[in-house]
């Protein structure tokens, strides 16, 4: 009764949640080694080891991915609330208080360097938790894969692996940008106009005050003449009057709307070989396409709306290489060129190949890839095949 209470409790009430789930992370931080730890922090899964340490090493990854969002939220919360007793004791200092001794600030100070120790520690446990961060990829495809592959492969054979933990949308997998329009020489000096005039605008501002500053006598004290006068008013009222002018030339001579942007992403997130139980080879890569689309619209009244989407699409290429002594091409197996399946006999060698390539599409990056269509994939590419006897 008392452990079911504790439980309860503890899912219920956010902050010992929080606490909960950062000890579960850590624990199973500090129980990895130091390779392990690297390939975690790096978000990327590489190395030929057997099934059953994949699978050590990928309950505690699991462990890990459970827990990181509600420690990441709690550490989001300490870093709010210390940063606001921070400012508050910070203050405190500074302000003409008279009930404040030497006593009562020497305390401030010392609580104050408590406070920032402690969020230095915040901060630090933090950024770890966002290092650490397990994409959906992982707990729906990579770990119930390796537990069917664990049925099936060859007692003695070991697991060739290597699988990207993040975001596909990062930028080690950019590939490149494409857009509906071409923009014209003039648009692109307009444009670097309106940048230069921008930085200029913005420089001014501390120029003029660290003028001030050194000068303050021939700025504050003097009476302006007619010229300085008519000089500020120029610049107060006919920069913003000019840049609104380069503006809107540059608008005039862009490209017309709708304009659409389009950042693709590759991501190469998983390629395994294994050797099955029956001496057949599983050799396949998953690759996924990301298209991130800005479309700008405009309508007739002159508003402007922008609208962001995504699209993914996942490439399988699945390679099956079988002994011939065991296996053969089946004569009933319907085979053409439009056919997925690509069969061949590799020369040289007492080995089939099946080849077979598929490709998935969603309508956003937040679904994950589709295990049963891959196992589909592996059963289909049997069927091209018969055993001999």
């Amino acid at each position: 009764m008392i452990r079911a209470s504790y439980k309860d409790y503890s899912q219920n009430h956010v902050f010992m949640k929080g606490l909960f789930s950062l000890f579960k992370v850590f624990k199973a931080l500090f129980s990895l080694n130091v390779s392990q730890i690297l390939m975690l922090f790096n978000q990327r899964l590489k190395g030929n080891l057997t099934i059953d340490k994949w699978l050590e090493f990928f309950k505690k990854i699991e462990v890990i991915s459970v827990h990181v969002p509600s420690g990441h939220f709690f550490l989001k919360i300490s870093i709010r609330v210390f940063n606001v007793f921070f400012i508050v004791f910070f203050g405190l200092i500074f302000l003409p208080l008279d009930f404040l001794e030497a006593d009562s600030i020497e305390t401030l100070i010392t609580v104050l360097y408590g406070l920032l120790c402690i969020l230095l520690v915040v901060y630090v446990m933090y950024w770890i938790l966002n290092c650490i961060k397990v994409e959906n990829h992982f707990s729906k495809f990579i770990l119930p894969l390796v537990v069917i592959l664990k049925e099936e492969v060859h007692p003695r054979s070991s697991l060739e692996l290597q699988a990207n933990l993040g975001q596909g949308k990062r930028r080690a997998n950019y590939l490149k940008k494409t857009t509906n329009f071409i923009r014209t020489p003039i648009s692109y000096f307009f444009q670097f106009l309106l940048y230069i005039y921008s930085i200029s605008m913005l420089l001014s501002i501390p120029l003029i005050l660290v003028y001030a500053w050194y000068q303050p006598s021939s700025v504050w004290n003097q009476a302006p003449s007619e010229s300085s006068g008519s000089l500020y008013a120029l610049l107060g009222v006919g920069s913003p009057i000019v840049w609104f002018i380069i503006f809107g030339i540059s608008v005039s001579f862009g490209p017309k709307y709708p304009r659409v942007f389009t950042k693709i992403y590759q991501n190469n997130w998983l390629s395994f070989k294994v050797r099955l139980a029956d001496k057949s080879v599983v050799d396949c890569q998953i690759e996924e396409i990301i298209n991130q689309i800005k479309v700008v619209k405009k309508n007739p009244r002159g508003k402007i709306k922008t609208k962001h989407k995504s699209k993914s699409a996942e490439n399988y290429i699945l390679k099956l290489t079988l002994q011939s002594g065991s296996y053969d091409f089946d004569s009933q197996a319907k085979y053409n060129r439009k056919s997925p399946y690509a069969l061949r006999k590799i020369p040289g060698e007492t080995r089939n190949q099946v080849r077979q390539k598929g490709k998935v599409k969603f309508k956003n990056t937040q679904q994950t890839p589709d295990l049963q269509y891959f196992l589909k994939m592996v059963g289909n590419a049997y069927r091209q095949v018969k055993k001999t006897t």
